[in-house]
């Protein structure tokens, strides 16, 4: 599976890295039968744009390295969750046009210095998205850019054998181009709303692990942390 459809490339958009039991009742009992992949894959692209909220979820084995995202958002460019990646677990907040991360000692020690991390520990640091660090975040709270980036096609997708995922009933989405190494499979709800709701890796890819979307359009809130508690990244000096 190439850039943009396999757990690689959504832990990528993520830090960029982009519906089990959420959606909405279809007039037909399957209303993706008789489609191809790619109508399908526009299905599940429009869902995904036009949702108001949605729990991801990803563990990602790639280059030695385990990462894992726990992250629920809204269409209000809001996002809440977890983030852990080596060992270390990150909280990360999304609000507007400002990314909250909290972590432990020993994680700001080892990447702001001893001064930052006495000061930031049990602490929120607050920096804008355009911030290099963290601007790439920014795309998590855009359902465009995950139905543009997290489930674009760059090859050519064949409609396989669905599963039950979360109790409902999939069309399989076979990502047939590329090396062997990179093919993996978008599980789609067979309703309507037909929102993505799993994405697995074939066996053998350089990728492993698995990306779930639950909970689609539950009421999700999100607010700032209080100001008590936060350090703004201006104040770190440098």
């Amino acid at each position: 599976m190439r850039q943009g459809t396999g757990p690689a490339a959504m832990a990528l958009a993520i830090m960029l890295v982009l519906a089990g039991c959420g959606g909405g009742s279809s007039a037909s009992s399957h209303p993706l039968d008789g489609l191809t992949a790619k109508q399908v894959l526009a299905r599940a692209q429009s869902a995904t744009r036009h949702a108001h909220s949605v729990h991801f979820v990803a563990h990602i084995e790639a280059s030695g390295k385990v990462t894992d995202v726990d992250f629920r958002l809204n269409d209000k460019h809001r996002v809440a969750g977890t983030f852990g990646v080596g060992g270390t677990d990150l909280q990360v907040r999304l609000v507007g046009q400002y990314v909250y991360v909290k972590a432990d000692r020993a994680f700001w020690q080892q990447s702001v210095g001893t001064a930052a991390a006495q000061l930031l520990t049990g602490k929120w640091l607050k920096a804008p998205v355009s911030d290099p660090n963290f601007g790439s975040l920014s795309e998590l709270a855009s359902f465009d850019a995950i139905a543009t980036k997290v489930l674009k096609s760059s090859g050519t997708f064949k409609r396989v054998a669905g599963k039950t995922v979360g109790g409902q009933r999939t069309v399989g989405l076979h990502d047939a181009s590329g090396s062997g190494t990179d093919k993996g499979t978008l599980y789609v709800s067979d309703a309507s709303p037909a929102f993505p709701l799993l994405v697995l890796p074939d066996q053998g890819a350089s990728s492993q692990g698995r990306v779930t979307f639950s909970e689609w359009n539950e009421p999700v809130t999100v607010n700032a942390p209080p100001s008590s508690q936060v350090i703004d990244a201006s104040k770190l000096g440098g």
